[in-house]
């Protein structure tokens, strides 16, 4: 059956030509739920919504946590898990997005986890999923750039609705904090959460984790014995369509691997394919000698699981906007993580094992997270450019590589 154009499509065919890509993600959710906003909007004017917040939350009954978004943040949000269990000590559910199933992953088999589920990004099917649950707790771990939920959570009379505000203040949720874009890590923030919860400073902050599959220990082993390969390091290139990360030249990454593998003659660098990075990998790959290319390998369609055994084997981590070096930080791999416009002090793998390279230059870090970007520098994209082969190559050798 053909499916039918409809005045959603038709909207978005025209903004697909007059907008960047960047700016056409944002209008795209925006025209989806515009039948909500015409209704939510006008109360957002109003400061006080149902009941008044209570003192603390002290019995949350049936909770649910919503993170929609991907594997990196739900390893970055993990230690909210163990802290609610081990208050409350009561099981809860877990929601991602139903385009974003992966996000469940790094928590699956946690002892806090009742239930896993997957919901549409579409808000109809929102309601119909919180209408039929009748959660008395919904607590959403990550900062939400529109109040589209958290006015459905108060509509449907959650009783507790926890979560992080992005921007300007949520009135739907009653207990909150702000997110701060430039000094707090999110794991920190996470903590903040929390004791705004219980109304109560709390001393340790449990690690981030991943919860990983043993049997696909093997397959990470069998990989490494078809390719040869004894001691290592791994390196993903993330490149993304909203930030243009492409813009770090290839022939930067070549010249650093090309001066590694000089210095470090039994070593093998293996390079993480993905969708979105295949191009970028293969003109590294061309830029660099024979004799060191027969040491370079890319490696593509490999589950989380395995990628953790092999960060876990590996000397070190190279990380370019790569929500892997998340996974590498519960592997205890030492990484190395180049930021250009975004801001490293927010979300970098929450290690102490973790380093960040980057020009420190007056303009950066300039990105927001759910903003699109736009270099304002005079030599655009100095913050990328610059971070050189030779530059990478002394930073990492100074820190024992």
């Amino acid at each position: 059956m053909i499916r039918q154009k409809t005045i959603f499509d038709s909207l978005i065919e025209v903004f697909k030509k007059i907008l960047k890509p960047s700016h056409l993600f944002f209008c795209k959710i925006i025209i989806k739920d515009s039948f909500f906003y015409i209704f939510a909007l006008p109360l957002k004017f109003f400061q006080n919504f149902g009941k008044k917040r209570r003192k603390s939350i002290l019995a949350p009954g049936k909770t649910l946590i919503y993170q929609p978004f991907t594997a990196a943040e739900t390893i970055l949000i993990s230690p909210f898990l163990n802290l609610w269990y081990n208050h409350f000590n009561q099981k809860v559910d877990f929601a991602c997005s139903i385009n974003n199933e992966p996000a469940s992953l790094p928590v699956q088999k946690h002892e806090s986890i009742h239930k896993i589920h997957t919901i549409s990004d579409k808000f109809i099917d929102k309601f119909i999923f919180f209408r039929k649950n009748k959660y008395n707790t919904v607590i959403l771990l990550f900062p939400y750039p529109f109040f589209d939920i958290a006015f459905l959570l108060w509509f449907l009379r959650v009783r507790n609705r926890v979560g992080i505000e992005y921007l300007k203040k949520n009135y739907f949720l009653n207990f909150s904090i702000r997110f701060n874009e430039y000094n707090a890590h999110l794991t920190y923030q996470v903590k903040s959460l929390f004791e705004e919860c219980i109304l109560k400073k709390i001393n340790d902050l449990p690690q981030p984790f991943f919860l990983f599959d043993e049997n696909k220990r093997t397959e990470a082993r069998k990989l490494l014995n078809s390719l040869h390969v004894i001691r290592f390091v791994v390196c993903h290139i993330n490149l993304s369509s909203i930030i243009n990360f492409n813009e770090w030249p290839a022939s930067n990454l070549s010249d650093f691997i090309k001066l590694f593998l000089e210095k470090n003659r039994l070593m093998h660098v293996l390079l993480i394919e993905s969708k979105n990075n295949k191009e970028y990998l293969n003109s590294v790959i061309s830029k660099i000698p024979l004799e060191f290319s027969r040491k370079v390998h890319k490696i593509s369609g490999i589950s989380y699981d395995t990628i953790y055994f092999l960060l876990e084997k590996s000397k070190f981590f190279l990380n370019l906007n790569s929500p892997l070096g998340h996974v590498a930080a519960a592997a205890k791999t030492t990484i190395f993580n180049i930021y250009g416009p975004f801001n490293e002090k927010i979300n970098q793998p929450f290690s102490s094992s973790s380093k960040s390279i980057f020009i420190n230059i007056e303009c950066r870090p300039c990105y927001k997270i759910f903003h699109s970007f736009k270099c304002t520098n005079e030599t655009k994209n100095a913050c990328l450019i610059n971070l050189s082969g030779d530059y990478l190559f002394q930073f990492i050798s100074k820190n024992g590589f």
